[in-house]
């Protein structure tokens, strides 16, 4: 009987070791969600010496920086949506479009220069959101970022 209850009591405590995750983040279908956990646009005029910005003028060259995390090591895709935002609506000017991400090599990623465009939207104030997808589609939250075009 003492050996029963020293067996129950050891499988219990590996199912508590084993069952409870970090919190660091939680698993999907297949494996782990990926997390973003921040994107900066930036402005590439100057290429050796871009710089992190809110507001641009219409054919400014720009990238996004994204930071993301995945512990299966297996991003592959950045989904990105643009937004024109005024006083009564949000309309989406382009997107979701698949943007490829480099090959994921760490369980923290930082991607730079990702999908560089120039800007040609007419003045006004846009929203772009972004989402990680990995390999067994499992998607991250969706992160969003403001700028104007003047």
């Amino acid at each position: 009987m003492k050996i029963l209850k020293i067996i129950i009591a050891g499988l219990s405590l590996i199912l508590i070791i084993y069952a409870c995750s970090s919190g660091h983040n939680t698993t999907g279908g297949v494996g782990w969600f990926p997390i973003l956990t921040d994107v900066h646009m930036l402005n590439v005029n100057d290429a050796i010496h871009p710089v992190e910005l809110t507001t641009f003028g219409v054919g400014d060259h720009v990238s996004f920086d994204i930071d993301a995390e995945d512990d299966d090591v297996n991003m592959k895709t950045v989904w990105v949506t643009e937004n024109l935002v005024t006083n009564a609506t949000t309309a989406v000017v382009s997107g979701p479009n698949a943007v490829a991400l480099p090959k994921q090599t760490e369980e923290v990623m930082a991607y730079t220069n990702i999908d560089p465009i120039t800007l040609s939207q007419p003045t006004g104030k846009y929203r772009i959101d972004f989402q990680i997808e990995d390999v067994t589609g499992n998607k991250s939250e969706v992160i969003s970022i403001t700028f104007l075009v003047k």
